[in-house]
């Protein structure tokens, strides 16, 4: 059924670019901010991913549900081979991995937008403007992190952005937070400080790294603070989430956590 190749395909495309950026992540774990950087925007790619396998579900329990399609996704699997080779090649420096994602982003904006047109499917056209939209909203936010000094450069064209019209502006609000989730943040907030890096993440002082990325992935999940986005939240979400970040590069970086440990063994493990 052509729809659903169509939605695998955009789905491991989707999936492709996270991993990308969570491989920037490790690879910069020394510097906590590209680290962060690179790991929100892994973690927005699976949320791609995710609201792509949600339309697949969909065309999976009733094909006529979206409408057939006619699309070429060549241009889609490119883009994931170009990714592999990235993947695959030499460890870049953080102005190039900068640079290649700036690319890919176009790439993926402009395949987005190619297929939003020649797609004969309208129940496909929403999905296609919103992943548009997120591919230009990452370029923009690539450009503020290049500007902010961390890895200048000159940019490409930019994609165009697909703004949100008011209706959808106004629907869009705060997921509502459990009370279990409150009391778990504000105990964090209250707390990590005290905490030494390993406690922080949950974790033995003998970790391997394996378990440290897999540890630091989990926290990250659940203190995002791109997952609640209220303002105290957020903010108390973002302190705690820069600690574990901090943690994270640390632990992740050799020689630093030998340092670390000694300077913890000195201090007294909290």
């Amino acid at each position: 059924m052509a729809i659903l190749r169509v939605l695998d395909t955009l789905e491991k495309l989707e999936a492709k670019m996270a991993d990308l950026y969570e491989w920037f992540a490790t690879i910069f774990a020394a510097d906590s901010e590209a680290t962060e950087f690179f790991y929100r925007m892994s973690l927005d790619e699976t949320a791609h991913a995710n609201l792509v396998r949600y339309y697949r579900r969909m065309a999976s329990k009733d094909a006529k549900v979206l409408g057939e399609v006619a699309l070429d996704v060549e241009p889609l699997k490119a883009t994931m081979e170009r990714i592999n080779a990235v993947l695959s090649g030499p460890k870049p420096s953080l102005e190039e991995a900068v640079k290649i994602a700036v690319d890919l982003e176009i790439n993926a904006a402009e395949s987005h937008a190619i297929a939003s047109l020649v797609t004969a499917a309208p129940g496909l056209a929403p999905l296609l403007t919103n992943l548009g939209s997120l591919d230009s909203k990452h370029h923009r936010v690539l450009e503020e992190f290049a500007a902010s000094g961390k890895s200048p450069f000159v940019s490409g064209p930019k994609p165009v952005p697909e703004p949100l019209s008011a209706e959808r502006e106004t629907e869009e609000k705060p997921p509502k937070i459990p009370i279990e989730t409150l009391e778990r943040i504000e105990y964090y907030h209250q707390w990590y400080k005290t905490m030494d890096y390993y406690k922080v993440l949950g974790l033995k002082n003998y970790a391997t790294r394996e378990q440290i990325k897999k540890a630091f992935h989990v926290r990250a999940r659940e203190f995002h603070p791109d997952r609640y986005p209220h303002g105290e939240i957020q903010r108390k979400l973002h302190e705690i989430f820069s600690y574990m970040t901090n943690a994270y590069a640390t632990l992740m970086d050799p020689e630093e956590r030998r340092k670390y440990d000694r300077s913890v063994n000195t201090r007294g493990r909290k």
